[in-house]
């Protein structure tokens, strides 16, 4: 899974003065008098405790001016929260933290961080696959990019898909088929729709799908097919 928001949700309708906002921007937060227990994992995905929650909400998300008010966690429970992935808004465990003076609880995405795709640095290299759509069979992948016009004449190609497959991802990637008797021939730098489809040894599940040019997360809806 690739999370492309925040994994802390701010409490829904915010907070009912500035002290309070700028208190939990600078993770100005008093934890629990106890903490509850929760499951280790969920959907195949392997969960934070509680207390890492905390950490994790009391991390600092402003700029702003120092809070002159702390926030006292006042209840603590495992929930449902909504986040930003690459297949779209989803939703996953997380842990819910009541505080006291705001109306709502904020929510802390409870999946390990180790089970989210962490992009590594830019390689300066162009993502070949631009997105992905899943059939309703969780195998048959439709990948979309951008390349020349398909045929075998000048500033035309033809495109080979291939894909490899781990536990927590899959790496798909792109092969250029062009004629060689026009290889001196120069060509605009133009691009139009492809699409390829290939089909992946196991269901993709919560695997994340990843450009194996560029090593970045491919974002990936569900088809109706």
């Amino acid at each position: 899974m690739l999370l492309d928001g925040d994994n802390v949700n701010a409490p829904v309708q915010g907070f009912t003065d500035d002290a309070l906002k700028e208190a939990f921007l600078d993770g100005a937060i008093a934890g629990p008098a106890s903490y509850p227990p929760g499951p280790t994992s969920s959907d195949g995905f392997d969960l934070i405790t509680s207390q890492q929650g905390l950490t994790i909400l009391k991390t600092p998300s402003g700029s702003g001016p120092p809070a002159t008010v702390t926030l006292q966690v006042t209840k603590v429970a495992m929930g449902t929260g909504t986040f930003q992935t690459d297949r779209g808004n989803l939703p996953f465990p997380a842990w819910q933290f009541w505080m006291q003076g705001v109306q709502n609880p904020a929510s802390v995405l409870a999946i390990s961080p180790k089970e989210v795709f962490t992009p590594p640095p830019s390689n300066n290299r162009p993502q070949g696959v631009g997105a992905g759509t899943i059939g309703r069979d969780d195998r048959t992948l439709l990948l979309t990019f951008a390349g020349p016009p398909a045929g075998t004449g000048p500033c035309e190609a033809n495109f080979v898909a291939s894909s490899g497959e781990s536990a927590s991802a899959v790496a798909v990637s792109l092969r250029t088929i062009t004629s060689p008797k026009y290889k001196n021939v120069a060509c605009a730098a133009v691009g139009v729709d492809r699409h390829l489809t290939i089909r992946l040894l196991t269901p993709l599940r919560n695997r994340v799908v990843v450009d194996a040019s560029s090593v970045m997360a491919v974002p990936v809806t569900k088809g109706s097919a």
